[in-house]
């Protein structure tokens, strides 16, 4: 240990030592001040000290202030120390690494140097360690090789890539074809580069030599695919069509007009035919190019984009049969180039968020009460076609297709905000929204009415990327509707329609129902490719779909889940074959936690019975009957203090349980002993229970198998579940088949309060005026105050986060953050002219001392400046904690009981269950732009202000 800490305080003076004696030599300074550490740690037979002065000696070697000499010195020693053990190989060879890349009349040296090193490790070793010393030998020749290669010294690479096969065959590698391949590419170049000096040594001595010429020609456009290098000797050149077109070759490909393009393809596809196997694939690469530029281009005629079609599908199929592994990746299209995206489309593999159904060749989604989207099987990103055919069934909502366009992607709308609005969504800096009515416009926008249901309208967009560019146009019903062209970097797509591929194609709905009869997909420039093939749920193991929803049918299986009655699926519902007395069937999941339950249920025939639904609370039976009593319209729980659901507190009577398609969403949360039961029937309250958790048990007829996972039931019904989804809103789910123990996460998506934002609904004081992603306000009159509300009422537990800046004179901010069930804090921000933040909020309980920071000086809040606000709130048993970040660091923290909180800035006209904002003008006129406002909920949930 004394050694090795000289050696350290040596380090650290090294390189003022070094420069103070720049006349001695490296070696001499090496010697004199590691000399004796170097030979004390060769001397010993632990080599421990080796490898921990080796360090430190690469350490010293790869300062930049180390000269050229002394770090070559330093390497020789490193690679002698850490040569000497197994464990310091990676350092021995950094150390020769580093002499490479530094010092370029050394590098061939310390490579044979590392080479050398790694034969001795192969040849002293046995068994499976020789298999690994020799496999490292393999690869690091293979990366000197690729280096080489790298370098245009491609006799050096093939000399190394020799090697490496040498040595893969010590490692005993099965399969060697891959550097056999690299071998023989190498060697065919050093070929090739021996007949282009050969060629050009006799341009030198007759520069109009037509054979030489003809040579480098026909090398750079076939054998090297480098038509502008080619270019240089076409003047000479015996090859009259090769003089014309391999200048234009060299151009732009958007510079060609159609009849080059189409004379490029031909020429390049007549060029492949005859070349050999390893130039064809650049060569039918180009031929394809041209022809795509072709079809491209106007004025063609049906013949000869039919001989750019072939030419393009020959050009594929070649490709395809020398590169077999790659092709697999394709999406194969038709004759005339179209792929059907409906074909081998698995629902539950590709849907994002809500309820998509396939039946034969149509595809359906219902998005009657919620948002959906499902991504496509294949994608093109550079320049392409798709085609639709679709019919809204219902609804007055809005169809959306998500485009990729390059890095980015858009969002196409017809009949958006209800039928007000389609257009091309999102484009920066071309953008207004209407304050009263949320309609975004912007130049793309055009308001063509509502689409009209039950009819089949066609859609036909192309996306053409140029350069930085793109063009996207669009036909709806054969006629012209959209164009727009400009920077790619404008266009954006919102978060609450983005796919889980950012290179997928996408289409989305809400408020109505929508079926799909065709889509398909053209690309105009290289392949439509399958993107890769999402994982089903018990693939996943984990659920975080993008809406928090599991589909629970998606797990379901009648064998192992039916507990009565004959149950079966049918397409992505499930219920019985025939009208039972009773039924029931478990859902194959845990839930161990707050949760909603949704279910979307059928009931058919004139005197349909009750529908049961259970609801698991951890060691609590809840059971729900719906539709039961003589009339069909008495709902509750049973049973509540042993009383079943028509006699007790929860009993409701009407309206009756419709024979037809319902939406029942179940909300089941408890603390401690205490639960919660929420339940809607089509949006409408239906049941509300809270109470001690003792007080719920299963009558005896239907206890679920206990309970523990959710449940379904019918008696003397014909009932058909068309969905059931659970969404945790606390605390984890876990599966109860395979894979078993991995948890549904809860969602944690934050809610965008800017997306649900009405000005004249939530503004509570002043005026305030939205644009550019923000919103802002200014107050004129001395204490006058300007406040809004965000427009979600908060239950439960959440982070906020909001940004903001003052944009004039001396504004104080006030945060209101709700907290528990009914009370809520005042977050002061900029006060005592931009000074101090505090929290309203009293002493912590018993004292408690300095735990609790409810005021800070510590920054001061300045104009025109944007300050992040990070808020977490959280309660539990009359108690809260709220910790406030101000740009990523601790600000104000405070515990205690809820009592001590108090809130004095909101108006009256306030809900006091949603975050506030209020602006105060303290003395002369003042303004301040809120940014952004984000809620993740970490348990309960937001509800949209009503």
């Amino acid at each position: 240990m004394r050694m090795l800490a000289t050696v350290l305080i040596a380090a650290c003076l090294w390189p003022a030592a070094a420069q103070a004696q720049p006349e001695k030599p490296a070696r001499i300074i090496v010697e004199e001040r590691f000399g004796s550490a170097i030979r004390k740690a060769l001397a010993t037979r632990p080599t421990d000290d080796d490898l921990s002065l080796a360090e430190e000696l690469l350490t010293i070697a790869k300062d930049p202030a180390t000269s050229g000499d002394m770090l070559a010195e330093l390497a020789d020693q490193t690679f002698l120390l850490a040569s000497r053990d197994a464990l310091g190989t990676d350092l021995a060879l950094e150390a020769m690494n580093l002499v490479a890349t530094t010092l370029p009349d050394k590098a061939a040296g310390a490579r044979e140097k590392a080479i050398q090193f790694l034969r001795r490790s192969v040849s002293v070793a046995d068994g499976p360690v020789r298999i690994a010393a020799a496999t490292r030998l393999m690869e690091y020749l293979e990366k000197l090789a690729e280096d080489r290669a790298a370098a245009s010294d491609f006799g050096g690479a093939a000399k190394m890539y020799q090697q490496a096969m040498l040595a893969a065959g010590d490692a005993k590698l099965p399969d060697l074809s891959t550097l056999k391949a690299k071998f023989d590419a190498a060697s065919a170049r050093e070929k090739l580069e021996l007949r282009i000096e050969l060629a050009i040594e006799a341009l030198a001595k007759n520069p109009v030599n037509a054979t030489a010429s003809s040579e480098l020609v026909q090398i750079y456009t076939v054998e090297l695919d480098n038509p502008t290098a080619a270019s240089r000797y076409t003047k000479y050149c015996n090859d009259e069509k090769a003089k014309r077109l391999v200048p234009l070759a060299a151009g732009k490909l958007d510079a060609l007009t159609s009849e080059q393009s189409m004379e490029l393809g031909e020429w390049y596809e007549k060029l492949s035919s005859e070349a050999l196997v390893t130039s064809r694939p650049a060569l039918m690469k180009r031929a394809r190019a041209y022809y795509e530029q072709f079809l491209l281009l106007p004025g063609s005629d049906s013949i000869q984009q039919l001989r750019a079609s072939l030419g393009i599908a020959r050009a594929r199929d070649a490709w395809m049969k020398l590169n077999p592994v790659e092709a697999e990746q394709l999406a194969i299209p038709d004759e005339r180039g179209w792929v059907d995206l409906l074909k081998g489309m698995e629902v539950p593999r590709y849907r994002v968020t809500g309820r998509w159904k396939r039946v034969e060749e149509t595809l359906t989604v219902d998005a009657s009460d919620a948002p959906a989207r499902m991504m496509l099987t294949a994608s093109a990103t550079e320049a392409y076609e798709l085609s639709l055919r679709f019919n809204r069934l219902k609804g007055d909502g809005a169809i959306s297709i998500i485009l990729p366009v390059g890095e980015q992607s858009c969002r196409l709308v017809l009949s958006g905000w209800h039928g007000k609005a389609s257009g091309l969504y999102s484009i920066e800096g071309d953008e207004t929204a209407d304050l009263t009515t949320g309609i975004r416009r912007n130049s793309t926008t055009t308001n063509p009415g509502p689409l009209s249901n039950s009819t089949e309208h066609r859609l036909t967009i192309r996306v053409i990327n140029q350069g930085d560019d793109v063009t996207i146009t669009a036909m709806l019903d054969d006629k012209d509707w959209l164009s727009w062209k400009g920077a790619r970097s404008r266009l954006s797509v919102e978060k609450e329609w983005s796919l889980r591929n950012d290179r997928a194609i996408g289409l989305g709905a809400d408020f109505g129902n929508v079926q799909f009869s065709a889509l398909q997909l053209r690309s105009l420039r290289g392949d439509a490719r399958l993107i890769t093939k999402p994982p089903t749920l018990l693939e996943r193991g984990t659920a975080a779909p993008a809406d928090g929803f599991v589909d629970l049918l998606e797990l379901w299986d009648a064998t192992g889940d039916t507990i009565s009655g004959s149950w079966v699926r049918s397409g992505d519902a499930i219920g019985v074959d025939r009208r039972p007395d009773t039924a029931q069937t478990l859902l194959p999941i845990i839930p161990r936690g707050n949760y909603v339950l949704r279910v979307k249920l059928e009931r058919k025939g004139k005197r349909p019975g009750p529908v049961a639904i259970s609801l698991p609370m951890f060691d609590t039976s809840v059971i729900a009957i719906l539709g039961g009593g003589a009339n069909g319209n008495t709902h509750g729980l049973a049973m509540v203090d042993a009383k079943d659901y028509t006699t007790n507190v929860t009993t409701r009577t009407g309206p009756a349980l419709p024979a037809e398609v319902s939406i029942v969403e179940c909300r089941a949360s408890f603390e401690e002993d205490q639960a919660k039961i929420e339940i809607d029937l089509n949006g409408e309250s239906l049941i509300r229970w809270s109470g001690p958790r003792t007080q719920l048990t299963a009558p005896p007829a239907m206890t679920f198998k206990g309970g523990a996972q959710p449940g379904l039931g019918m008696g003397f019904s014909e009932v058909t579940y068309h969905a059931v989804e659970l969404k945790m809103l606390t605390g984890s789910a876990r599966f109860t088949r395979a894979p078993a123990n991995k948890p549904v996460m809860v969602d944690a998506t934050p809610v965008d309060l800017f997306k649900h934002l009405n000005l004249g609904r939530h503004t509570t004081a002043g005026t305030w005026q939205a644009g550019q992603g923000q919103i802002n306000t200014t107050v004129a009159l001395a204490n006058g105050q300007s406040s809004i509300m965000l427009p979600v009422a908060l239950e439960g537990n959440y982070e906020l986060d909001l940004k903001f800046a003052r944009t004039l004179g001396r504004a104080v901010v006030t945060v209101y953050l709700p907290v528990g069930t009914a009370g809520g804090v005042d977050l002061v921000l900029a006060s005592a002219d931009g000074k101090v933040g505090s929290l309203s909020a009293g002493p912590p309980r018993d004292g408690g001392g300095g735990a609790n920071q409810t005021s800070s000086s510590a920054t001061r809040f300045v104009n025109n400046t944007l300050y992040n606000i990070h808020a977490k709130v959280e309660s539990k048993a009359g108690d809260a904690t709220i910790k406030i970040e101000l740009d990523g660091k601790p600000y104000l923290h405070w515990s205690g009981p809820l009592s001590s909180l108090s809130a004095r800035t909101m108006p009256t006209t306030h809900n006091s269950r949603a975050v506030g904002i209020a602006v105060v003008n303290p003395v002369v006129r003042s303004g301040v732009a809120i940014h952004d406002a984000q809620i993740k909920m970490t348990s309960g949930q937001a509800k949209p202000l009503k």
